[in-house]
């Protein structure tokens, strides 16, 4: 089985920020497939190119509808 990782990390790129976090997710491939698919719908049905956490949460650029 095949299996595909994702990964992102946050904050520790500086001295304000002593904690460096790294969260992830592992997928068979079929189930990378299947919900790259739903990914997408949510994403055309929203009217946006892409979706970043920290874009959203201060209604930055795509988000400022």
């Amino acid at each position: 089985t095949l299996v595909e990782a994702y990964f992102d990390e946050s904050g520790g790129s500086d001295a304000n920020s002593p904690i460096f976090c790294v969260a992830g997710y592992l997928y068979e491939k079929d189930a990378c497939i299947s919900i790259d698919k739903e990914w997408k719908k949510v994403l055309e049905d929203h009217h946006l190119n892409y979706f970043r956490m920290v874009e959203c949460a201060h209604g930055n650029k795509e988000f400022d509808k």
